[in-house]
């Protein structure tokens, strides 16, 4: 081996490690998910070519397509019901599947030969997102309650403690969006 290729080795090294550093363990995570559920997928479907490598572009497409349509239906959820899962919830999970094709070295599967996603698949994102519920806002508390809890406090550390309540109630509970 020469200086220059042990060199370059380091490089490619401590590329590798600063890309790992660069994405958190809960993505790692996500990643493993989602390609778990692409692998279900492809057992369900018969089809034993996880990348798609012997498909052309319209097929990739449909297959993903069909794949986001599994998920969004609820398939792989944990508790085994088949509840509607949101649109974009479904999306992500299926643009973690084209992520891990690109990790991978190989092309997304849902782009476009202009390399933008593919119009089947946003269309098919935006119907999904139109049939979702709508979401439903938790009541806020009202301003009363921050300030019995404050008015109740006698001693200092009873204050500070309220005033610690107060303010992770008013923004973990997000009553500063509702609270006026």
């Amino acid at each position: 081996t020469s200086p220059a290729r042990d060199y370059l080795m380091d490089c490619i090294n401590g590329a590798k490690m600063a890309r790992e550093k660069g994405v958190i363990k809960g993505t790692h995570q996500k990643h493993d998910r989602s390609w778990d559920c692409w692998l279900g997928f492809q057992y369900r479907i018969r089809l034993n070519d996880p990348y798609l490598e012997e498909l052309d572009d319209t097929r990739k497409v449909r297959i993903c397509s069909a794949f986001m349509h599994v998920v969004q239906q609820g398939d792989f959820g944990r508790s085994g019901s088949k509840v509607n899962i949101k649109g974009s919830t479904a999306r992500t999970t299926l643009d973690n599947v084209a992520a891990t094709f690109v990790a991978s070295g190989r092309r997304s599967p849902i782009l476009s030969t202009l390399g933008k996603v593919h119009i089947h698949i946003e269309r098919q994102t935006r119907g999904y997102k139109r049939e979702d519920p709508a979401a439903a806002h938790e009541k806020a508390l009202p301003p009363r309650v921050f300030r019995k809890l404050l008015h109740s406090a006698s001693l200092p550390r009873e204050l500070a403690r309220a005033w610690l309540i107060c303010g992770a109630l008013f923004f973990a509970m997000r009553s500063c969006e509702y609270t006026f």
